[in-house]
């Protein structure tokens, strides 16, 4: 996921990655709901378009104009890293999103976790860039 965020968002520009956000999202919708009617298991590791979607979300916040510098891949980095801390412990508004009923829950835990991520990525290089 963030190997094929970075590339789109560097070749096709930024719109691009929100074009392919809002299609693995509608994709993620029935793509979960379908896994869930033949498993029964709601948020299954088998279903990973939730992740790519959150994953996806936090480079929105992530400048790619100075890509390949140390910055851009700190950035990268943190931001791998705080998605998946927000993912996993689940807290606040990560597990309400979870909470939500069928394929909403599996898809908005995720979204909310990414959009975290990446309001962290914004505050931080904000106050570094203040900083300098």
């Amino acid at each position: 996921a963030v190997i094929a965020a970075v590339a789109i968002s560097f070749y096709g520009g930024i719109g691009s990655l929100v074009v392919a956000i809002v299609i693995a999202t509608l994709l993620g919708f029935p793509a979960a709901d379908a896994h869930f009617r033949v498993t029964g298991i709601k948020d299954s590791g088998a279903v990973i378009i939730d992740e790519v979607v959150g994953q996806w979300l936090v480079f929105l916040a992530i400048p790619y104009a100075v890509a390949a510098t140390p910055e851009y891949i700190l950035s990268v980095i943190a931001g791998f890293l705080l998605f998946r801390l927000f993912d996993i412990v689940k807290m606040g508004p990560v597990k309400v999103a979870e909470d939500l009923p069928g394929a909403a829950g599996v898809m908005a835990d995720d979204v909310v976790a990414g959009a975290m991520a990446g309001a962290v990525i914004i505050l931080v290089t904000s106050i570094l860039g203040a900083m300098s």
